[in-house]
């Protein structure tokens, strides 16, 4: 089995598991969508046509066939960037927790994660709280992390409608967590008390909220 670049990283310290996939991975233009628009025989979830005021996008259908069926043992999860920030960037406790929660899943989010997570560092590099150099070593774990990103698009009428409860950035999370009907992990519990959600919001309490 080939190991990812992940668990290279030194913030990854573990043997290589199926999260890792058991092939090589394929070069990935980093500035294109890992979320092809396709034909998908699969059925969108109904809950996105309730709560959505727009027909569901191909790009959310294109998101349901490409990720594993519940039937094949792999666990697909929204994970936001209050976690994948702690889980690259952190070599401490919070780091191995967040590691450890998001080890053997598959994991999705919109694509707009790799901006928070870097203006996460960007602010610890600032304050003095992570050095330039290991900043730039998550940075390139980073890039390299097999994360579904899935564009935030198809997700903005359903952002609209949490605005009185959330931030579009929160609500992006939690809207595509709703479209695939998926558990969202966060360390922000202010996600998941706020009302309007329709997804299983998972609070990873032990990490601290950065």
């Amino acid at each position: 089995m080939a190991p990812c670049l992940v668990c290279r990283s030194k913030t990854f310290r573990r043997t290589p598991t199926e999260f890792c996939g058991s092939e090589p991975h394929a070069h990935i233009n980093p500035y294109r969508n890992t979320f092809e628009v396709v034909s998908s025989p699969r059925r969108i979830n109904p809950r996105w046509m309730r709560y959505s005021t727009a027909s569901p996008p191909a790009v959310v259908a294109a998101c349901l066939s490409d990720l594993p069926s519940a039937t094949s043992g792999r666990i697909v999860i929204v994970v936001d960037a209050s976690v994948l920030a702690v889980a690259l960037g952190d070599d401490a406790s919070d780091g191995r927790l967040a590691r450890e929660r998001l080890a053997d899943e598959t994991l999705a989010a919109p694509e707009l994660i790799d901006l928070e997570v870097v203006s996460v560092w960007r602010r610890q590099v600032a304050a003095k709280r992570m050095p330039a150099r290991r900043a730039a070593s998550a940075v390139a774990d980073l890039t390299n992390l097999p994360l579904r990103r899935s564009s935030h698009q198809p997700l903005l009428h359903r952002v609209w409608e949490l605005q009185h409860v959330l931030t579009a950035y929160d609500a992006a999370y939690v809207a595509l967590a709703e479209a695939l009907d998926i558990v969202l992990v966060t360390a922000d519990a202010r996600l998941s008390r706020a009302s309007g959600t329709h997804c299983e919001i998972e609070v990873v309490s032990a990490i601290s909220d950065c």
